[in-house]
């Protein structure tokens, strides 16, 4: 089933050979790997360590400036975790409950509830501490080839360490810190206490006794690891008894920390006594906006920790947000640079047994010239360089690069492209009732996608590309766009630079369209339950490919989103 598919890093031989399993073009993660100096393509940011003993203390993020970096090391993040998991069914450790998925502060928290006896405990400089060679020799475990587990830990570290940032990082940690969290647990067993990990933070809770600081010490030695001895606190029922920053002290289930409820509750009456603007500018918050965000922010994190209290708290903020006239929001990047983005939509019906649905697809990319470059190099070398290419040349020249008018070997041709191009799709599909509403629900699956499309490319210069269409008109697409934007600006919200210029063209006029028709016809296979066992492979396998390119794949009639830690599968809308 694709729910458990994997591919084999067993088998490449080579970086070559390793780059298409990581959604990456040979040639860039060439120059990753060789690459002496990372600042070309990685920037980091030195931000100070939290706490009175880390003062003068900064901790190192790594950014990815390059879409196809960002993507080859999420990609890395869920392919490499699932062959990982294949090959050694311990990672991810039980116990491990940071970066993973259905695992979060909450739970962590949790297993430690009323526990009489606590341990809390960290590791220093976690990240930094895994080197290049331990992951290796991790990756020789999994029985990598040689070679391809040392291109692989090269691209992965920076200046021979894990980085903090990156968004394989959490998944390799975790994947080195398997015997350590083996160790660990049998020794918080034998003290008939129980251990968990997130991340960094390290907790062992039990009734009668808990391990020494000098055996938490001895295995973290062991394991490469150092204890950090100012962060190492022993606490028993009715003192400071925190996991994750959340109380342990219920048995019923962890709780946010008094303190954060009471400055809350304090923050939302003094907003009723003195209005929003006022309580903001005598606590001297940095912005009136900031503010703002910040109690949002807040407010629903506490909501996912405690929903009952919190909802009374919810409704409250709500009330003050409409009589103060706000909005949680955020300032556009006034300093951010302005690229062109250009994004390419286009729609499909898609047939579930007795049931239609319609389904847009938009590609944004920044990088036009490169994806039109392919898409056309590609087409050209089945429709003119191949003499015996076996498809159907006529209609491709009538309508430009197109799945239903393709032989399946452009198909496999194009879509092995499509895995390493510089762009990002969003899918969003919702069942059409009838063809009387295909216009009112083509624009309401276009609503939901563009406030936070527009929001993301604050400063952009955006241009929509849509495909012509007989049953949408371009008033209508024109009129949709518009409206986002002018909310947007209407709440000082992140936007692009000006209102976005939309376009209406045809698949033979604009080779790009073929990038979000390919995604959409992908996903419509892939999503179809009824196909041969044979046929079935073929399009589990195409999707596959390419499943690291859908950034959202959204069902509009149920609200349910899938992304990477979500993942899609074919039987979610069958079974609606």
């Amino acid at each position: 089933m694709s729910k458990t598919f994997s591919i084999d890093f067993k088998l490449p031989e080579s970086a070559n050979d390793l780059a298409p399993y990581i959604g990456i073009g040979a040639e860039l993660f060439d120059k990753v790997v060789s690459a002496t100096d990372r600042t070309q393509f990685y920037a980091h940011e030195r931000i100070p360590k939290r706490g009175q003993h880390n003062v003068g203390k900064f901790r190192d993020v790594w950014q990815v400036a390059d879409q196809r970096l960002t993507r080859a090391h999420k990609a890395i993040a869920r392919r490499f975790g699932l062959f990982a998991h294949k090959e050694d069914p311990r990672f991810p450790h039980a116990a491990a409950y940071g970066y993973v998925r259905n695992r979060g502060t909450r739970d962590n928290a949790g297993v430690h509830c009323g526990a009489p006896l606590l341990l809390r405990a960290d590791i220093r400089n976690f990240f930094p501490s895994i080197s290049i060679n331990r992951l290796k020799k991790r990756f020789l475990e999994l029985r990598m080839h040689p070679a391809a587990a040392d291109a692989l830990a090269k691209f992965v570290t920076i200046d021979g360490h894990l980085p903090l940032g990156l968004n394989a990082s959490p998944m390799l940690a975790n994947l080195v810190c398997v015997d350590l969290d083996i160790k660990f647990e049998k020794l918080a067993q034998a003290y008939g206490c129980k251990y968990t990990r997130y991340a960094d933070d390290i907790a062992i809770s039990g009734k009668r006794k808990l391990p020494s600081k000098a055996e938490l010490e001895k295995i973290l030695n062991q394991e490469g690891f150092q204890l950090n001895s100012q962060k190492f606190r022993q606490t028993k029922l009715g003192q400071a008894h925190y996991v994750t920053g959340l109380s342990v002290s219920d048995v019923n289930g962890p709780h946010i920390p008094r303190q954060m409820k009471r400055r809350l509750r304090q923050e939302l009456h003094y907003i009723k006594k003195f209005g929003m603007d006022g309580h903001l500018s005598r606590i001297g918050e940095a912005t009136f906006q900031s503010g703002i965000n910040r109690l949002d922010g807040t407010i629903n994190y506490m909501r996912h920790i405690e929903t009952r209290i919190s909802q009374r708290l919810k409704s409250q903020w709500e009330e003050l947000l409409e009589k103060n006239e706000a909005v949680a929001s955020y300032y556009p990047l006034v300093s951010r640079s302005s690229p062109s983005v250009f994004c390419f939509v286009d729609e499909t019906e898609i047939a579930f047994g007795n049931r239609k649905f319609l389904a847009l697809g938009l590609a944004f990319t920044e990088d036009l010239d490169e994806l039109s470059a392919s898409t056309i190099a590609t087409l050209r070398d089945h429709q003119v360089a191949d003499p015996f290419y076996a498809g159907d040349k006529t209609a491709l020249a009538k309508r430009g690069l197109h799945f239903t008018d393709s032989h399946p070997d452009l198909r496999t041709a194009y879509i092995k492209v499509l895995s390493v191009l510089p762009y990002r799709v969003f899918v969003i599909f919702a069942e059409l009732i009838s063809d009387d509403k295909y216009q009112d629900i083509y624009v309401s699956l276009l609503n939901k996608v563009l406030p936070r499309r527009l929001m993301h490319y604050d400063r952009a210069a955006v241009r929509f590309i849509f495909e012509e269409n007989s049953k949408i008109k371009m008033p209508v697409l024109e009129q949709a766009v518009s409206d986002a934007y002018l909310a947007l600006e209407k709440a000082n919200n992140r936007r692009p630079v000006e209102k976005s210029k939309v376009i209406v063209g045809k698949k033979l006029d604009q080779p790009c369209f073929a990038v979000p028709d390919y995604l959409l016809a992908v996903f419509a296979r892939f999503a179809q339950t009824n196909e041969k066992p044979a046929e079935k492979n073929i399009r589990t396998l195409q999707f596959e490919r390419l499943r690291d390119m859908y950034r959202l794949i959204i069902d509009a009639d149920t609200g349910v989103e899938y992304s990477r830690r979500r993942p899609f599968q074919p039987w979610a809308v069958a079974d609606k």
